[in-house]
């Protein structure tokens, strides 16, 4: 039997193996106690004997986190609405998961790693359908969008869509008209208010209208923190933008150079585009943004308020309420 290891010599071999885990120990007795790790990129904690350890890396980097199987139905229901998970007991990434697609009934099996990767329902995502089952489906989903493709190839092929409240044209996929997505003219006129308290030389729908250009910053932003609160790492409620995000939208227009209409058809489909393309390169351009609990995101804003928000006051924030980013 080898020589008990103190507890720098046991600190010393698992920063050997890995010197991105952090030891939390301050006293180890032997090969059966537990060691208890921290990564120091992503936050997680864990406890193995160090046997283990020393075989093993961070099981959220390495995409091998243990989940409970409510938080793998709240991340799927971020990526796929429609997709309901059947099965009572997670196992791993690689485990099988029983799942019904809520768009046709059909019943499969599945790994998480499968899922987490946006691949939906085999039959909605095949070439099995044709244009008339397709129509027939979007009019369940959503009966306001007529389809005026006469074509269908795949789930991930776009199709001509029409508005039937407003007349607005535009092109979507069947994976996104099945998860929902309708007319983003529709949705911003019934999600805006008289005025918006974000932007304060803007307009409200304008405002909301940029907001959806930062869908795949936002999914980035969760992903970087490992779906949990960059602060407390329990489960979060927002992302909150280091840099505020009605800076994002004066830059925005200024960059495009484009004056501020009331009403969002007074842009043309080329001016859309660019204002889409150019806000959501200027989210990147200032970082991702970090993942809060509800109650930490509000009391950062009581204090510096709704608006011109800077990477400088989070640091500070966190400095007088003696908190720490995990993420």
């Amino acid at each position: 039997m080898g020589r008990t290891l103190t507890l720098e010599e046991m600190k010393a071999k698992v920063a050997a193996w890995d010197d991105s885990i952090e030891v939390l120990n301050e006293e180890y007795k032997g090969s059966r106690d537990k060691v208890l790790c921290r990564c120091k990129k992503d936050g997680y904690e864990w406890s193995s004997i160090l046997l283990n350890v020393t075989k093993r890396r961070c099981a959220r980097c390495s995409g091998h986190e243990r989940l409970t199987i409510d938080e793998i139905r709240r991340r799927l229901k971020e990526l796929n609405p429609m997709i309901q998970i059947l099965t009572d007991v997670y196992v791993n990434p690689k485990g099988k998961l029983r799942c019904k697609c809520l768009l046709d009934d059909f019943e499969w099996w599945t790994s998480w790693r499968t899922l987490s990767e946006n691949r939906g329902c085999p039959r909605c995502s095949g070439t099995r359908y044709d244009i008339n089952t397709v129509k027939e489906k979007i009019a369940i989903i959503d009966p306001t969008i007529e389809i005026l493709s006469t074509v269908y190839v795949n789930a991930a092929t776009n199709l001509d869509c029409r508005c039937k409240i407003d007349g607005h044209l535009w092109k979507a996929t069947f994976n996104s008209l099945s998860r929902g997505k309708g007319c983003r003219q529709c949705w911003i006129r019934n999600t805006s208010g008289e005025n918006s308290k974000f932007w304060g030389g803007g307009v409200t729908i304008l405002y909301k209208y940029l907001r959806l250009s930062a869908r795949r910053w936002r999914k980035d932003s969760m992903i970087a923190c490992g779906y949990r609160c960059g602060i407390t790492g329990g489960v979060f409620d927002d992302v909150h933008h280091l840099y505020g995000f009605d800076l994002i939208c004066k830059d925005t227009m200024d960059r495009c150079n484009l004056p501020v209409y009331q009403d969002i058809s007074e842009y043309t489909q080329e001016e859309l585009k660019l204002l889409d393309d150019t806000c959501e390169q200027i989210h990147y351009e200032h970082g991702l943004g970090i993942c809060l609990e509800k109650n930490i995101h509000d009391l950062f804003h009581s204090e510096y308020g709704y608006g011109g928000n800077l990477p400088e006051q989070f640091e500070k924030f966190l400095k007088e309420k003696e908190m720490v980013r995990i993420a």
